[in-house]
């Protein structure tokens, strides 16, 4: 995948509502809720290149035929409105989706470690890592989120160049949270792979209605083909 734009408007929405959605929740909980944002995110893909006289709930709600994640993810693969890559990363969060909906035992996001770090080396390859993507917003916070910064002391320190990066800010607050922040680390990972995900999602989303200009490229297909079938 290419490098996402992190200042574009609706990625960083997207990525701040997931961060703060998912790392909130139980692992279990975590995944459910991680499962049913991608599962919208494609829906509003598809309901915005859908022609406007469409009634996308015909296919969109239950039980239409593209309701479910996986139907969607398939769908806008197998019509290339998505690439392999996030097709494949969709097909492993639902594998993953699956073992929390369905397992009676405890269920860890620990115990999905391969899967995950699959579908994580395929979002992020070769520019960033999801590591590094979770630090950053782990830090960023945490300040509000452990109220690690009550008196803003390590802000201030990270603003003034004492700290050279967020993860010697985060090795020193690990110091008194270390506990605290371990048991969610998998949380933040999964959060920060989703976000990235539907970010990505979005934003090829708005470069191809952009490539379609106003003249709508999908809706002169659908009349093209219509006429061809009519005539």
């Amino acid at each position: 995948m290419g490098e996402l734009p992190f200042d574009h408007p609706e990625v960083k929405k997207v990525i701040d509502t997931t961060l703060n959605v998912l790392v909130a929740e139980s692992d279990r909980g975590a995944v459910l809720v991680a499962a049913e944002l991608i599962n919208n995110t494609l829906g509003q893909f598809l309901q915005d290149i859908f022609p406007p006289e469409f009634k996308s709930s015909i296919l969109l709600n239950y039980p239409g035929s593209l309701s479910t994640l996986s139907a969607r993810a398939d769908a806008m693969y197998a019509f290339r409105l998505i690439g392999k890559d996030i097709h494949r990363v969709m097909t492993l969060f639902r594998r993953v989706r699956n073992e929390a909906a369905h397992s009676s035992s405890d269920f860890s996001l620990e115990g999905q470690a391969d899967r995950l770090q699959e579908a994580y080396n395929e979002l992020v390859k070769p520019w960033t890592s999801i590591d590094h993507l979770a630090t950053k917003f782990i830090v960023e916070k945490l300040f509000q989120w452990v109220n690690a910064d009550e008196d803003g002391t390590w802000r201030e320190m990270y603003k003034q160049g004492i700290f050279s990066s967020p993860d010697e800010v985060l090795k020193e607050m690990e110091k008194k949270k270390k506990k605290q922040l371990e048991g969610h680390k998998p949380r933040f990972r999964l959060a920060v792979a989703v976000s990235l995900l539907c970010a990505f999602i979005v934003y090829h989303k708005k470069e191809l209605l952009a490539a379609l200009g106003d003249s709508g490229l999908l809706i002169q297909i659908f009349q093209q083909n219509d006429g061809q079938m009519k005539s």
